[in-house]
């Protein structure tokens, strides 16, 4: 009897695997695997040896603008790459290019670039999208994750989305205040999914260390920033200036107030600690100048950036 009902469950298992079978094949052959569109145009620089088509060379000052050919010796792709050259120091010119969009959808932008005798690759070397409906401009990104390097042609690549109401984007490739060169290739803007949305828990402090010492004033925010971790922050944001608050220090020469001092390394650790993001306002001696310098340090308690004034 056990036999007989066994049989009859795999007998009935059958019809119903082919006909999803049948409809598996049916809907395939009905819904094309539709490809990724890439909408730039002339995104390796290959249609001219000449000349860079699809792509405008301007600039704020035609003067101040990069000399822009086309090179056929240093190149990531194909046959060419879109090379830029300046030996004026206050350089500022851009390749731009116009494409088509639809507004509300997620792009994955992606850019191959090398540079050579460049100051500062995150002053110089800008990737921004401009986002436009008819003349009128609605919003734009930038393009600043670094995530490959081959043979030192870095890969800037961000999924950004279309600003609701715009038709169009402005790709912009720009080269600005620095001597040296710059090569561009494989440029590409391609529709991809959305990146889903999720929650970040950011965590700010309006605390004001009464001092009187340095070490005092480290203790208390290292407290502080226990309380955020164990509240499962994932970003916390300090004062300004805070480890030689009211000890009589201020922004004198003083171990604290360098990024490499113990209030510093204390932020790092705690970072690390926590899993967290924190951002930080130092006073920083470099020499006889002094920044003030926002600092961020991330998960790993590594400081990921600085900006200074």
């Amino acid at each position: 009897k056990k036999t007989k009902v066994k049989r009859q469950n795999i007998m009935n298992k059958k019809p119903v695997m082919h006909c999803l079978s049948m409809s598996l094949i049916i809907w395939l052959s009905a819904s094309p695997i539709r490809a990724a569109t890439n909408l730039v145009k002339n995104p390796g620089f290959e249609e001219s040896a000449g000349k860079s088509e699809k792509w405008t060379i301007t600039g704020p000052v035609a003067t101040m603008q990069p000399s822009v050919t086309i090179d056929s010796k240093v190149k990531f792709g194909e046959l060419y790459s879109l090379k830029m050259e300046s030996s004026n120091p206050n350089v500022h010119g851009k390749a731009v290019q116009t494409v088509g969009i639809i507004a509300g959808q997620t792009y994955l932008f992606s850019a191959r670039f090398r540079a050579m005798n460049i100051g500062s690759i995150d002053k110089s070397v800008l990737i921004r999208v401009k986002w436009f409906k008819g003349k009128e401009q609605l919003g734009y990104n930038y393009i600043y994750h670094i995530t490959d390097d081959k043979d030192g042609w870095l890969l800037a690549s961000n999924r950004i989305k279309a600003v609701h109401g715009a038709s169009t984007a402005e790709i912009s490739l720009v080269f600005r205040w620095s001597t040296g060169t710059l090569w561009w290739d494989d440029i590409s803007m391609e529709p991809c999914a959305e990146v889903p949305p999720r929650d970040v828990k950011v965590g700010t402090m309006h605390f004001r260390p009464p001092g009187p010492t340095v070490e005092k004033n480290i203790s208390m925010m290292s407290e502080m920033l226990d309380k955020a971790g164990k509240a499962g922050c994932d970003i916390v944001c300090l004062p300004e200036g805070w480890p030689t608050c009211d000890t009589g220090l201020g922004m004198e020469k003083v171990e604290a107030n360098t990024l490499e001092g113990t209030a510093s390394v204390m932020m790092s650790k705690k970072a690390k600690e926590y899993g967290m993001y924190i951002v930080s306002g130092l006073y920083s001696w470099k020499g006889d100048t002094l920044k003030n310098v926002a600092v961020l340090y991330d998960r790993q308690g590594r400081m990921q950036g600085t900006y200074e004034k």
